[in-house]
């Protein structure tokens, strides 16, 4: 038997560890509580079915496309966000600390650029336990 013929007749369903939270730590924040996707496996897809559905149901809620006509329809220079300024990248951002007076840090700190996004929503993303 070839490793593909073995590989055809011996399919195993994907490991997925229950969910734990440490004692009095909040509920998650990520999609489906904090669920691996690969619980939600559909005929050995590891749960891509399920991804691919949220996926294309947050795409057609539109609020990603609302933040990035915010963002280029806001003029130059830095965008009020309701966290405080933001910049649509590292060297706009650097450029309004060096010339801007209003951020100032205590004796022998320093300002700098920090990145964030305005667009807060669940991630699909995996990660690793100890990333």
């Amino acid at each position: 038997m070839s490793p593909l013929e073995v590989a055809e007749t011996n399919v195993s369903s994907p490991y997925v560890p229950s969910l734990q939270r440490t004692k009095g730590q909040p509920e998650p924040i990520a999609a489906n509580g904090g669920l691996s996707y690969m619980s939600f496996d559909r005929d050995g897809d590891a749960g891509t079915a399920k991804a691919l559905e949220d996926a294309l149901a947050e795409i057609a809620g539109g609020e990603s496309q609302r933040v990035i006509d915010m963002i280029d329809k806001a003029p130059p220079g830095p965008i009020k966000t309701r966290w405080g300024l933001a910049f649509r990248d590292y060297d706009e951002c650097l450029k309004y600390i060096r010339e801007s007076n209003s951020l100032k840090a205590p004796e022998g700190g320093l300002v700098l650029p920090l990145p964030y996004t305005v667009y807060e929503r669940p991630s699909y993303s995996i990660v690793t336990s100890n990333a």
